[in-house]
């Protein structure tokens, strides 16, 4: 059964639903009498309709539903709103409950699903240009007294809207659209649930009037995906803090004399991402995004009334976030991001007898910190904000007088990414403990470009250039130790094609094509430890493993008259490891081959 519902339309706010639902029941508790005879057909009928139920279809074996909610929100067109913000948002729940009856009443099991999804959109260009017109104002000057001195009259009026433009508009609203994106997906999964499906739950009680009864199943904010326990009461209340409102779920019974498993989980993403030219066919983006997660088990044992008592409860959860660091090089030294900053944090929080933190906590703070550039911007934005991350395109560079001589199209990419995580559990006292923390940078490429040149040879001819490097340091703070991994890759490609030219062969014009390719490839892995209790700190680490490869690879491909193609190739591989080891040993490969096909038609 599935059907839509478009509650209103053609006003600012429109909201509309549609819903689905698959059913699975068992006739079997019909076909026999309470002495166990064989019912006849009109009697099974007459069992199935006009009884306490409109239509009853027996003993329910699986229940599914989904929920769909799609409000379309208008912007009004009022000081041109319509045209600098734009809003949409969908919410959708999966509901499904199952029924065992091998099992009896413990039989039971349901579980829900809720994913909510919001974006948000502000032109902040036009934004600008509505505060800012193309044309600064023109003021007449202020008559000034004649000191006998030359020099320009002060414009007040000219001069705070020249400072406005470099403060803020310049910076800021000079960016196309600012995006941010938001969703949340909920996940409970529970056994011994009581009751019916839960359909009379939805349908034949007031929402948010009529409370949800136990007899006909599930909630309604359980089936929703609003609330973690099946039977339990959703409370809302209001707080002093953002966002002013919290709520939790008091529990409800369940089925009597069990041993049942509750499962909850939640996963929060934010994104926000923007961009705006730099020049001339340069254009930059700028993306930021957090993400949280929450994850509960609990082990319950249910009474012969069916109250519930929690045996143990495990709670872990993860942040992550785009987060700023750099290599400890060049005019990147100054930012003071690197495994010996994070040793400094590290011994200055041991040696600081007011620090009353476990070590484990103290490395930590030293880890997050020691490692992000700009650290102080913390004190003002807080842990969780992230940083940015940004790729730069750059296209045309073949107008430049150096390159326009032998380019038809030059292309330049820049991208780069970083990212803190951290992963977390809640103990028996109560106390959150991190278990891993992990960072990672890299430029993706780091140099990437694309050239097409002019003919040569009458043939075409392009080439591509990429250089990325990665990092990542992996901290556990209970081995108080940081393992780092860098990644190095180069590629260079090169083609050239040919079609459509002619060789005289025995008197005959026969059109010939030819591709030749050129690819070299290099990559280089390496892992080092730091220990950060060790005696003398070692700065460059130890050594675990890693290894580089190299692969070069040219190819020729040539067509006779659309009859006989023939292609050669040769590939050289070499694997070598670094004199710190590596689990792989070392090795040269080569590799050829010729292929010949004849094509013979009559």
């Amino acid at each position: 059964m599935s059907f839509a519902w478009q509650f209103s339309d053609g006003g600012l706010v429109n909201l509309g639903t549609d819903y689905s639902l698959d059913v699975q029941s068992s006739l079997l508790n019909f076909e026999v009498d309470e002495l166990g005879r064989q019912r006849p057909f009109t009697e099974i009928v007459s069992e199935m309709f006009g009884k306490s139920k409109l239509v009853d279809f027996g003993t329910d074996l699986n229940y599914g539903q989904s929920i769909n909610f799609s409000p379309r929100i208008l912007i009004p067109a009022i000081l041109k709103l319509d045209r600098i913000f734009g809003f949409t948002a969908r919410y959708s729940a999966r509901y499904d409950w199952q029924n065992n009856l091998q099992a009896g009443n413990l039989g039971r099991n349901a579980g829900a699903s809720g994913n909510l999804s919001m974006t948000y959109d502000v032109n902040l260009k036009v934004l600008g240009s509505e505060i800012w017109s193309d044309q600064p104002p023109q003021v007449a000057p202020e008559p000034v007294q004649d000191t006998g001195k030359v020099g320009r009259t002060f414009n007040l009026g000219q001069t705070l809207d020249r400072a406005s433009r470099i403060l803020f508009k310049i910076p800021i609203f000079d960016f196309e659209k600012l995006n941010l994106q938001f969703t949340q997906q909920t996940r409970s999964q529970n056994g011994g649930v009581i009751g019916r499906p839960g359909f009379a739950n939805l349908f034949g009680r007031v929402p948010f009037f009529q409370g949800s009864l136990s007899e006909n199943g599930p909630s309604l904010m359980y089936q929703l995906g609003l609330a973690s326990d099946p039977h339990g009461e959703v409370i809302v209340k209001g707080t002093n803090k953002f966002p002013f409102l919290t709520g939790f779920t008091l529990p409800g019974v369940r089925a009597p004399n069990g041993n049942l498993v509750d499962v909850y989980s939640q996963s929060n993403n934010l994104t926000m991402r923007t961009n705006r030219p730099l020049w001339e066919g340069a254009s930059i983006e700028l993306n930021w995004n957090v993400n949280w997660n929450y994850n509960v088990n609990k082990s319950l044992q249910s009474d012969s009334l069916g109250f519930t008592t929690e045996n143990s409860k495990v709670v872990s959860g993860d942040v992550s976030r785009s987060y700023l660091s750099f290599p400890s090089l060049l005019f990147f030294k100054f930012l003071n991001t690197s495994i010996e900053q994070v040793q400094k944090q590290y011994e200055a929080a041991r040696g600081n007898p007011g620090d009353t933190r476990s070590n484990d906590a103290k490395i930590s703070d030293a880890f997050e910190k020691g490692l992000e550039a700009l650290p102080f911007a913390q004190k003002f934005l807080g842990n969780l904000v992230p940083r940015p991350n940004w790729t730069i395109r750059w296209d045309g560079l073949e107008k430049l007088p150096l390159f326009s001589l032998f380019t038809t199209r030059i292309s330049f990419d820049h991208s780069y990414t970083s990212g803190y995580k951290m992963r977390w559990r809640i103990d028996p006292t109560g106390n959150q403990i991190t278990e891993s923390q992990n960072v990672t940078y890299g430029f993706a490429p780091l140099i990437g470009l694309n050239l097409t040149f002019k003919q040569i040879l009458k043939g075409n001819f392009g080439a591509n250039f990429r250089y990325g490097t990665s990092t990542s340091y992996d901290l556990t703070p209970a081995a108080q130790n940081i393992v780092q991994s860098d990644l190095t890759d180069m590629t260079v490609t090169a083609t050239f094609t040919r079609q459509g030219f002619e060789i005289p062969f025995f008197g005959l014009a026969l059109s010939n094509d030819i591709d030749m390719s050129f690819s070299y490839s290099y990559s280089k892995n390496a892992r080092r430890v730091y220990d950060l209790n060790a005696e003398v700190f070692r700065k460059d680490g130890t050594p675990l493993e890693g290894s580089s490869r190299t692969i070069l690879e040219p190819r020729i491909r040539y067509i006779l008259s659309s009859r006989v193609t023939a292609s050669i190739y040769y590939k050289y591989t070499k694997l070598k490891p670094d004199e710190g080891g590596s689990r792989i040993p070392g090795s040269t490969t080569n590799e050829g081959g010729l292929d010949v096909r004849v094509s013979i038609q009559p």
